[in-house]
């Protein structure tokens, strides 16, 4: 898997993260350090998988969803799409359809048609 991951931010990780498993199945008996695990160690897996969320989640979700919910926008005959999305990133946001604000940031991104019909 580290093999595939590249780009400047993510090769020194990948490189830390070979030196750390190398450790695991081979150890460093020059400084005194035995294996801890096997090579079919499935928490091997686990751990790098774990570490790589850590270290390239998105610090800001909020920000990128509130972001994204000023910028969604109805595409015409998507309407279950677009509450989809719309009911998606309020989550992300810890928003319920009942919070100040959410009825209008719904109607901003609904079809002007749309929006007019449901006034009549």
């Amino acid at each position: 898997m580290l093999t595939f991951c590249e780009g400047p931010s993510i090769n020194k990780w990948a490189a830390q993260q070979e030196d750390l498993i190398a450790e695991w199945v081979i150890g460093d008996v020059t400084h005194g350090q035995y294996l801890t695990r096997l090579d079919t160690d499935e928490t091997i897996w686990t751990d790098t998988i774990q570490a790589l969320k850590d270290a390239f989640r998105e610090y800001h979700k909020g920000d990128t969803a509130h972001r994204e919910l000023k910028r969604l926008k109805q595409e015409p005959g998507q309407v279950e799409d677009y509450i989809t999305s719309f009911q998606t990133l309020l989550q992300c946001l810890g928003w319920s359809t009942t919070d100040n604000g959410t009825v209008e940031a719904f109607r901003e991104g609904l079809l002007p048609g749309l929006l007019t019909a449901c006034h009549t």
